[in-house]
């Protein structure tokens, strides 16, 4: 007996672990067939007509699903789909949903959507009057239940939801809100999203991969129902961090118009791609890769108003606000497109570029290594060309620049239209922006622009004021330019300066100037190889009323030599050749700027000058030359002590030619001495003579040998008068 009753437990757990399984493998097969009764048609075809029998119940508007789809256990696919708003109009319409959700991650509140495709879809979305509320809210309404009160705390945490990707076709939406006064009106045929990572509680989300194209329509804004105060930002909140990777854009065209602030945009994109390595919006900082725009036009107008200040906010503010951003950006290549923009509250300049008019065509623009910060803006410029309406047209441009708080540069320059070519370097330093301004002495300059020219057109083309100035008038006109300088505005090094082309104005000199800006301080070392001009030229760049009457300029002139020194102390060695005769003025002078102090010991020698054409007399006065050195310090005659003398070799006066005069006076002690001769044909004299200059009516004394003097040959007479004799005056005053 006791030996059967083990058995018999044996025998009946058996039974219990054979019925155990059973009933396991019972309901393995149920969840199984009712898996796969999900995906046949018929019973999908059920769950459909009782979840949308149930909508419409719920809702009381049209609902309808065409087909569903589950495919256990990820993939749930709607066809067809059609939802009515209270109004009768489509809400949401669509012929194909498809979501790829990991089913089994749901049962650990973990919601995991690997793939989201809509197709052929349309979305209205409106806030009309009179209700003005939005047309899916009665969707809330129905499904939303009375908020229970508890006493226990309530559980905040929040699924863990990610997107893998996202990717609409033939996308329909419409979006009008008559209280924010949006109208948004889309169709957008193709958008691509790639979703690496989103973690939507630390507003973090990575996107490799983003690509629309085709997306076209319109977003009108228009005056709201009511005025709303712009949120801003504490700077203890955190902003979502986006890192994106590759971005792209095909065939996008919009047109957005702001009816307030009277704003009207246009968009058509060719092509917008952009590779992203950090985008940080929290940390103000955009580094990419690449960012290349192709066959784009775009077009900004800004409509009149009331008050065109109305929409400008104060410059400090505007500074403030977008402070702290930092933009890099590796490669910049914008090629072909076409940009406009014009302010309707301005109005149009006749010629020129107008800044607040414009429209470039052909818009091509390389740049490598693009940096952008709050204090300095850089970059690598390897293309650039434009076609600007007023004429303006830039072929090429190269050249790596830079603007800081304490330098501004660009070298390697190519700048070049059908007749401008400007080429080498600019470099300018300072302390800062505000200390130049203050003080544009200590502006520190490294300029070298050899080989360059400028069309008159290009000038005038950005500065059109100056088409008033004679030396401008011919648009076809190139100034020539080759120069290299360097070192700061009050000490001035020049190694080579070249111009040439405006008329017939030329200037070739080095060396350097000190003390600029103040031209009394103005210390100079200059060789001047050649500066010449014409009269026509020198009207042009001087008005006529700083040229006294009395003179006439000749028509043409050019000089050469060297000057050295200050007002103090000054060199000059100066070759002035001109049409109507020639001077050179060569000897050191002190003291410029002082009548009683003023020294020189310099020679003064003339060729043929034409005074009667200088001093607009040619009845009495011709040409002169001569050779005269002076030697002294003063002018002023109660104070002056000088030497004077030379020779004339020849002078017209009243018509005649005189010849062989020599002269040799002096100055001192307010007393003048002269010696004077004269050997020629037709007037043969000495003349001996001193001057008391220490009285109000000076003494006089003169001895004066005459061999003889013809005057009818001298042109005073008209009849024959020949003199001979000595003539001793003395005049105690001059009275």
């Amino acid at each position: 007996m006791t030996e059967k009753a083990p058995k018999i437990r044996r025998l009946i757990y058996k039974r219990i672990l054979r019925i155990f399984f059973i009933v396991l493998a019972i309901l393995l097969l149920l969840i199984v067939s009712l898996v796969l009764l999900i995906q046949t048609a018929p019973v999908q075809n059920i769950l459909r007509g009782k979840a949308v029998s149930y909508l419409q119940s719920k809702l009381h508007t049209k609902v309808a699903v065409g087909k569903i789809y589950i495919g256990f256990p990820k993939n749930i696919v709607l066809r067809d789909v059609y939802f009515e708003d209270q109004q009768h109009d489509t809400l949401f319409s669509g012929w194909k949903l498809s979501v790829n959700i990991s089913m089994m991650k749901l049962l650990h509140s973990e919601v995991e959507i690997n793939d989201v495709q809509l197709q052929q879809a349309t979305v209205k979305i409106k806030r009309l009057l009179p209700d003005t509320v939005f047309n899916f809210q009665y969707i809330i309404n129905a499904f939303s239940s009375p908020a229970k009160t508890t006493d226990k705390k309530s559980d905040t945490s929040s699924s863990k939801i990610s997107i893998r990707e996202i990717e609409l076709d033939n996308i329909h939406a419409i979006y009008d809100d008559v209280v924010t006064g949006n109208d948004v009106d889309v169709f957008l045929n193709h958008l691509d999203v790639n979703i690496n990572q989103m973690d939507l509680q630390k507003q973090y989300f990575e996107i490799p991969e983003i690509s629309i194209a085709g997306l076209h329509g319109k977003v009108y804004q228009n005056e709201p129902l009511t005025k709303t105060v712009a949120a801003t930002n504490p700077s203890n909140s955190s902003l979502a961090k986006l890192m994106f990777k590759n971005i792209t854009l095909d065939d996008i065209q919009l047109d957005y118009i702001n009816n307030p602030g009277a704003l009207f945009t246009s968009l058509n994109i060719g092509k917008l791609a952009v590779a992203a390595n950090v985008f940080e919006i929290d940390k103000k900082i955009i580094r990419l890769d690449k960012l290349e725009m192709v066959n784009t036009t775009a077009s900004v107008r800004l409509g009149k108003t009331v008050s065109a200040k109305k929409n400008i906010r104060d410059p400090s503010q505007q500074s403030k606000a977008s402070s702290g951003w930092r933009i890099l950006i590796k490669n910049l290549l914008l090629d072909e497109n076409n940009i406009s923009f014009d302010n309707d509250n301005l109005p149009r300049q006749k010629s020129g570029i107008d800044y607040s008019h414009l429209k470039m065509k052909g818009f091509i623009f390389h740049m490598n290594d693009f940096s952008f910060s709050d204090d300095s803006v850089s970059g690598n410029i390897s293309k650039g060309s434009l076609a600007e309406q007023s004429g303006f047209d830039l072929q090429a441009l190269q050249g790596e620049f830079l603007y800081a708080k304490n330098q501004s540069f660009i070298k390697n320059l190519k700048l070049q239209t059908p007749g401008t070519l400007l080429q080498r370097s600019i470099v300018v330093r300072y302390a800062s922006i505000e200390t130049i301004k203050k003080n544009i002495g200590s502006l520190m300059l490294d300029i070298d622009l050899r080989n360059s020219k400028v069309l008159v057109k290009d000038i005038l083309t950005f500065v059109p004021s100056l088409s008033s100035q004679p030396m401008l008038k011919d648009q076809n006109a190139i100034l020539l330019l080759n120069a290299k300088l360097n070192g700061s505005i009050r000490d001035l090094k020049i190694e080579q300066l070249q111009c040439s082309g405006l008329q017939n104005t030329k200037i070739n000199m080095s060396g350097y100037v000190q003390g600029l800006p103040n031209m009394k301080s103005i210390r100079a070392n200059l060789s001047i190889k050649k500066i010449s001009s014409t009269r026509k030229d020198i009207l042009s760049f001087i008005p006529q009323k700083y040229i006294p009457s009395v003179v006439s300029i000749p028509g043409t002139f050019e000089l050469s030599g060297d000057v050295k020194g200050d007002m103090h102390d000054l060199f000059t060695d100066l070759a002035l050749n001109t049409s109507e005769g020639n001077i050179s003025v060569k000897g050191d002078f002190k003291n410029l700027s002082d009548t009683k102090n003023i020294g020189y010991d310099a020679t003064v020698a003339t060729q043929n000058l034409n005074l009667g054409y200088i001093l607009k007399n040619d009845s009495t006065y011709g040409n002169i030359t001569l050779q005269i050195k002076a030697t002294g310090k003063g002018v002023d005659p109660k104070t002056a002590n000088a030497e004077i003398g030379g020779t004339i070799q020849s002078a017209i006066y009243k018509k005649y030619n005189y010849q062989s005069a020599s002269v040799k006076a002096s100055i001192a002690n307010q007393t003048a001495k002269a010696d004077v001769s004269i050997r020629d044909p037709n007037i043969n004299l000495s003349l001996n003579g001193s001057f008391d200059l220490s009285t109000k009516y000076p003494a006089i004394k003169i001895n004066l040998a005459i061999d003889s003097i013809k005057t009818r040959e001298l042109h005073f007479t008209k009849d024959d008068i020949a003199y001979y004799g000595t003539i001793n005056a003395d005049f105690p005053v001059s009275d």
